[in-house]
């Protein structure tokens, strides 16, 4: 029923409940504020975003989960990402590989529908949280994967890797900065916040980013399990490449590199938690002048006449570095489910099994 709705419209469906139309009544009624034109400008700005920036958006999202209290409890505590790090990787992937495409967050979008897949999956998954810990936890820590956690998202997602990529040397004017909130704010939107808290400027975004990283709870119990998986994920995405004769020194590089990365945008501190090393190799410190030679390629793009023209020909088929991404983890899953690919329906099971988490 709730894949008829989502392929076909709600009024395909005969007698739905009221369940299911509140949650269309929301979804197609985003604030007045959020148009499609700034949505759609700010999916050409996401898209055009450095796959420096995005690699920073990765290192971001994944200190959060594995250094943040909140969402790693959470993400721990359902257990899909250790057993099933491939499967729900490919699932992210796919989720960002169709956001900013044409048309994807039209009503009928491949990329909305998937967004209202996450949306149900949270709530499944917030229901799950709620049994296993208990009302008298969410008395005291509050309701998990709650409005204000996942506002924070928004930020965390859109403008934050713009930020990074301003530091590495790229232009952006401020619309650029408005659009990708809208962007963003939008996708919520879709994803369940509340109009209240979702930030309707770049300036909000920041406070909310600020705000969210300064109160961001100490570790999980969990953190040193999804560190690990965190690091199966990139030696996953590794093993799918063989260069002949020289595998292991290319492979050798390419850590030093990215551990020249972490270094880079994490700082000392971070950088010797996450990669385990004192300092980054002299392979490691190339990783910044390759950053910052990107950040002026980019730049030079954008003043040669027609950028915004090459720029929406550029997400024809989606986010190009999401898409190495899915096309890596892919043929592993299919072998785990027999070509199933992602479905975003893990937790689907009948309300009375939803007191187990997993």
């Amino acid at each position: 029923m709730f894949e008829n709705a989502l392929d076909n419209g709600l009024d395909t469906i005969d007698d739905p409940p009221e369940e299911l139309v509140a949650l269309f009544e929301h979804i197609d009624n985003p604030p007045a504020w959020i148009t499609r034109e700034r949505v759609d400008r700010g999916a050409i700005v996401a898209n055009e975003v450095s796959p420096a920036g995005k690699a920073s958006l990765i290192f971001l999202n994944t200190l959060a989960t594995v250094r943040g209290g909140s969402v790693g409890d959470a993400v721990g505590t359902m257990g899909r990402m250790q057993r099933n790090m491939i499967n729900r990787s490919l699932e992210s992937a796919e989720f960002w590989l169709h956001l900013p495409a044409p048309g994807a967050l039209d009503r009928f979008g491949t990329e909305f529908k998937n967004a209202v897949r996450v949306r149900l999956m949270h709530a499944q998954a917030r229901v799950m949280l709620r049994r296993k810990w208990g009302e008298e936890w969410v008395a005291q820590h509050g309701v998990p994967i709650s409005n204000a956690e996942m506002s924070g998202g928004i930020p965390s997602f859109g403008v934050a890797n713009l930020m990074y990529d301003i530091n590495y040397g790229r232009h952006y004017d401020y619309r650029d900065l408005g659009d990708l909130n809208t962007f963003w704010s939008y996708i919520g939107h879709i994803m369940g916040i509340r109009e209240a808290m979702i930030p309707r400027t770049f300036g909000e975004a920041v406070e909310l980013l600020d705000y969210g990283y300064a109160v961001m709870e100490p570790p999980s119990e969990f953190s040193e399990a999804l560190n690990e998986v965190s690091e199966m994920m990139l030696n996953t995405l590794m093993d799918k490449v063989r260069v002949p004769l020289i595998d292991a020194q290319v492979k050798s590089a390419i850590h030093q590199t990215l551990h020249g990365l972490y270094f880079f945008i994490g700082g000392t501190f971070l950088g010797k938690r996450i990669t385990g090393t004192p300092e980054p190799t002299r392979i490691g410190r190339i990783a910044p002048k390759l950053i910052t030679a990107q950040a002026k390629l980019a730049n030079l793009d954008r003043r040669i006449p027609g950028y915004w023209k090459r720029a929406d020909k550029r997400r024809a088929n989606g986010d190009t570095y999401w898409a190495v991404m899915h096309d890596a983890f892919t043929k592993p899953a299919a072998e785990q489910d027999g070509g199933r690919g992602p479905t975003f329906a893990h937790h689907d099971k009948r309300v009375e099994a939803l007191s187990k988490a997993g």
